[in-house]
């Protein structure tokens, strides 16, 4: 049947960045109480992007943009297929190919979470400036009723194999039955294979899918499972083999991958780590490993809190390695992390190996990224760099104060930095949504302007509001001369210049103070500091 296409064109607006290395870019709702978030992002040619950005309901029509490589939204692309919205599921470079990107998407009809997935897919490609080259639209067959669970993180995701084919995850509801569905499908839309495998929870969300082994097209599929009254059962990995049989499978919740036992120079010494909150990422390490993130849980015998981790692991989930950061004990009646790893892919690898991750701290009172827009609150975003053995190149802190942030892909770029994809909103209105994207260079920076308002800094100062120690954590790229804490009237009130990973307030007043951290090289940070 002939496919009918309907494309509108639309202005935008984007605030710049500086140079071809680095950029911050806000993208304005289409309308007041809507928005669309910044989600799976590819890079062009020209070194500009391609970002997909997710309508707020899952029935709704997504749309793509072209960011030029200095930051400027300078395409915008709405369109639906037969009156159908569409619901992009993976961009990627075909490099050599006509049309040079291609987007995957589900169609979508219907006004409500009871009736939109349906069982067609869209391959479709775009040249580096969104002009489209081609389409094609393909169904799965009658007998299944809905690609998806009633989420918007629920699509089927895919990655691209050796050779050009996709790999295909996905959650089915069929005619009799709900199941997961794997397939193997050629880049013009082509069946290969498919390959349906029986699940029995009344609620599953599809995390991440990642490359368990290039070579052997073995994958990992990551899945949040849930009980009948909604509450998590559990976040489980999937092994899937290269035939689309399930080999294995582990479950995540819970799982230790650290432990510190009587270590002074540890914050929290006789401590044991272990994964607790879903959404999970994955990505492959090597031909035997995995790397996993998420968020984490530390307990002892007088302390229980939460905190970002990155671990390497084999099939029995054995942790091999780790890094933990971040971490902060629980406040009273706080029933969820403060600490976020990115909402759809939290980790990338970069040209010369190293490691990427993304997340965000100052998060309260959210169990889930799909909760994070109903419940906004300040946050930051903070990327770190480690190289293949898991060591610390550095670590940056991005925002502004009293701005929300929310992000869903890190992916790392060739000139060896990085783009995040999100969202963000103001203390004027946090209902007001922008879709986000920002660009790094290879050593974490922005381009720095008189009229570049947003903070990069290299630590992170934690608990604040603070009743008794202030702790530090720095960048391993840095080092710090004096952190002084000076009262509003602009007293100083404590100096310190050597153990700078903890700062004793005990003795001060409650009430607001400025910290002033002066780094060894010159440059100068302020924190405003709460004193509870």
């Amino acid at each position: 049947m002939k496919k009918t296409l309907c494309i509108i064109m639309m202005s935008v607006m984007a605030i710049t960045g500086f140079s071809q290395n680095y950029f911050e870019a806000f993208v304005e709702p289409e309308e007041p109480g809507a928005f669309h978030e910044a989600d799976f992002v590819v890079e062009t040619p020209d070194h500009g992007f391609i970002v997909s950005c997710r309508a707020q309901y899952i029935y709704q029509n997504d749309i793509l943009l072209k960011i030029s490589p200095e930051g400027e939204v300078t395409n915008r692309l709405v369109f639906q297929i037969d009156g159908k919205s569409i619901k992009y599921c993976g961009l990627f470079n075909e490099t050599g190919r006509e049309g040079g990107i291609l987007a995957i998407a589900v169609l979508t009809e219907g006004v409500s979470s009871t009736n939109y997935i349906q069982n067609e897919l869209a391959f479709l490609r775009f040249d580096a400036d969104l002009n489209l080259t081609s389409q094609r639209t393909i169904c799965l067959g009658d007998d299944y009723i809905c690609l998806s669970t009633s989420t918007d993180r629920d699509l089927p995701r895919f990655v691209i194999e050796e050779g050009g084919t996709f790999f295909m995850a996905a959650h089915c509801m069929k005619t009799n039955y709900k199941c997961y569905l794997f397939a193997r499908i050629t880049s013009d839309g082509d069946i290969v294979s498919l390959k349906e495998d029986l699940f029995y929870d009344n609620y599953v969300v599809l995390s991440d899918v990642f490359v368990r082994d290039k070579s052997a097209k073995s994958y990992g599929v990551i899945i949040i499972h849930s009980n009948t009254s909604g509450d998590y059962g559990g976040e489980y990995c999937h092994y899937v083999d290269s035939s689309l049989d399930v080999k294995g499978m582990k479950r995540l919740m819970s799982f230790v991958y650290g432990t510190v036992q009587a270590n002074p120079q540890q914050q929290y010494p006789d401590t044991t780590f272990s994964y607790i909150v879903p959404s999970g990422s994955g990505l492959s390490y090597d031909d035997s490993t995995f790397m996993i993130t998420g968020q984490g849980r530390f307990v002892n015998y007088n302390h229980f809190g939460w905190c970002q981790f990155i671990t390497r692991v084999n099939d029995s989930l054995d942790a091999l390695d780790y890094r933990t950061w971040d971490c902060v004990e629980r406040k009273d009646n706080q029933e969820s992390p403060s600490r976020w790893s990115a909402g759809v892919k939290g980790l990338s690898v970069a040209p010369d190996s190293s490691i990427y991750h993304c997340g965000m701290n100052g998060f309260t009172g959210i169990s889930n990224h799909n909760q994070i827009h109903y419940n906004p609150t300040p946050s930051k975003i903070v990327i770190s760099k480690f190289d293949r053995h898991f060591n610390l190149l550095w670590r940056r802190y991005y925002g502004v104060p009293e701005t929300f942030y929310d992000i869903n892909v890190i992916q790392a770029t060739e000139d060896g930095g990085c783009i995040i994809t999100g969202s963000s909103s103001f203390k004027s209105n946090y209902n007001y949504i922008y879709a986000y994207a920002l660009k790094t260079d290879a050593d974490g920076y922005l381009g720095i302007d008189e009229n570049y308002d947003i903070e990069v800094k290299p630590y992170f100062c934690y608990p604040n509001p603070v009743k008794d120690n202030l702790y530090m954590e720095f960048s391993p790229d840095v080092t710090c001369r004096t952190a002084e804490i000076y009262s509003m009237d602009g007293k100083l009130v404590k100096s310190q210049a050597s153990n700078l990973e903890t700062i004793d307030i005990f003795g001060l007043t409650s009430g607001v103070y400025v910290m002033k951290v002066r780094m060894s090289d010159g440059s100068e940070f302020s924190e405003r500091i709460v004193k509870q």
